[in-house]
């Protein structure tokens, strides 16, 4: 009797047997950039010689790459600001604590409810 084979599935992805351009694409629509790269590898294993397909598995590294570093970019200025108090780009810049002018600010800003209000009882010029 002949040993079948079932395709394996990705977690909460497609099987290997339904790999193809077109899904790749709508991963990367959809922003799951990780999901299509792993479509356009094995196209890619299945198909060497097709440069479109290299060429997107390359395109794509770089793009997750570069949201990899993007990430640690707004890691390491959050853990300055946790730190420091600071983006570390203004060492130089005043600093105002937000307590000593609160009377001021209040006086000049309206309240959130007076906008939401204002927003509810709105009617268009073409009503009036």
């Amino acid at each position: 009797m002949a040993e079948t084979i079932e395709p394996t599935a990705e977690e909460h992805g497609a099987p290997e047997h339904l790999y193809t351009r077109t899904l790749g694409e709508l991963y990367v629509t959809q922003g799951s950039l990780s999901r299509a790269l792993k479509v356009f590898q094995y196209l890619h294993e299945r198909d060497p010689v097709d440069l479109e397909i290299a060429r997107r598995v390359e395109e794509l590294e770089g793009r997750i790459l570069t949201e990899l570093e993007s990430k640690k970019e707004v890691q390491r200025l959050g853990y300055d600001v946790v730190n420091q108090g600071s983006l570390g780009s203004d060492a130089g810049t005043p600093r105002v604590d937000a307590n000593e002018c609160q009377g001021e600010a209040e006086s000049e800003r309206p309240l959130i409810g007076d906008y939401f209000r204002g927003l509810l009882t709105w009617e268009s010029r073409e009503s009036s």
